[in-house]
C-alpha cells in the first residue's frame, strides 16, 4: 500500500502519468452523544439504551477525536478474497 509520502510524490511530479481511479475505503469513528429515553426509572432507561437497536440517532454528536480509523482488516480480506487482479470488480472498495 502506499502511503501520504508517496501519494504526495505522485501529486507533485507533473512527469508522472497515471490514471486515478476512486475508491470506497471502510472507515470508522466514534461519536459521543445524548440519548433521550422515557422509562420509569433511571436503571431501566439504561437498559433500554444498551439494547434498544430502534431508537433514532442523536441528532447532535460531538466527534472523539483520535477515533478516526481506516478499516485495514476489512480491506486485506478483499483483497484476499477476490485477488488484487479482480479488486476493479469489487463493489466494496471501488467506486
Amino acid at each position: 500500500m502506499h502511503n501520504l509520502k508517496t501519494y504526495h510524490i505522485f501529486q507533485m511530479n507533473p512527469t508522472y502519468i497515471c490514471k486515478m481511479r476512486k475508491f470506497r475505503i471502510p472507515v470508522s469513528w466514534e461519536v459521543n452523544a445524548v440519548q433521550e429515553i422515557e422509562a420509569p426509572d433511571l436503571e431501566t432507561a439504561i437498559a433500554i439504551a444498551e439494547v434498544d437497536e430502534t431508537l433514532d440517532l442523536p441528532e447532535k454528536v460531538d466527534f472523539i477525536e483520535g477515533s478516526y480509523k481506516v478499516d485495514t482488516k476489512l480491506i486485506k480480506d478483499v483483497i484476499e478474497s477476490v485477488g488484487l487482479d479482480n479488486l476493479a470488480n469489487n463493489d466494496i472498495l471501488n467506486i
